[in-house]
């Protein structure tokens, strides 16, 4: 341990115990100069510039080898992977490499209440997934917001029968939609039934062209 004490003549007076617990004391006058720090090598005291300097290499690792902490003030080092595996969290464990990417996609279902007479308008930037109870053979179905140039993106759309009146048939689409074989889909007549349609619409260079098909109906 060293201790500093300033005098009045603008000398460092120290007083420093080494590491065999000997208690030293002694005083100098060196230049100081900001940035500089004080070293003590065998007893003697002088200012010294200190140089930033890259941080030493961790030992006992090996190239392709990441470091991990397996507890406090502990570092471990994983095995080395093969090119392009991802690398998976272990917990509180070692991560480890792996051969398989596991995505789960999913998307928020949305409301749309009941659709009446009338326009709806479906914005493509709102969601992937809207649901609509029939409410009317009149209804009409528009999008707005189309997706930017050069992406594709699919919404779909959960079209339910009311569980009395009706049946109401499809809502109107734009007639720009280019549907499977051709032919516009037929909703189930049934109450409460469930028909599920999805619109694609593919933007090449600000041209977008829409795709529409049926892909489940009279559930």
């Amino acid at each position: 341990m060293t201790n500093f004490v300033k005098t009045d003549t603008g000398t460092l007076q120290l007083s420093f115990t080494d590491i065999s617990g000997t208690l030293g004391l002694g005083a100098f006058a060196g230049t100081q100069t900001n940035g500089f720090t004080l070293q003590i090598v065998s007893g003697v005291a002088t200012w010294s510039s200190v140089s930033a300097t890259n941080a030493t290499n961790l030992s006992s690792g090996a190239a392709g080898e990441i470091p991990y902490q397996s507890a406090a003030n502990t570092t471990l080092f994983t095995a080395a992977g093969t090119t392009g595996q991802p690398l998976l969290s272990g917990g509180t464990g070692s991560p480890t490499w792996s051969s398989t990417i596991i995505v789960t996609l999913q998307s928020a279902l949305q409301n749309g209440g009941t659709l009446g007479t009338g326009t709806t308008t479906i914005s493509w930037t709102a969601g992937d997934v809207i649901e609509y109870t029939m409410g009317s053979s009149s209804a009409t179905l528009a999008f707005s917001n189309t997706p930017p140039s050069n992406t594709i993106q699919t919404i779909t759309i959960v079209l339910i029968q009311p569980a009395s009146g009706g049946p109401y048939t499809i809502p109107a689409f734009s007639s720009t939609i280019k549907w499977d074989s051709g032919a516009i889909p037929v909703l189930a007549t049934g109450a409460s039934k469930t028909d599920i349609i999805q619109i694609t619409a593919i933007n090449v260079s600000g041209t977008t062209t829409y795709y529409g098909a049926q892909i489940f109906g009279n559930g």
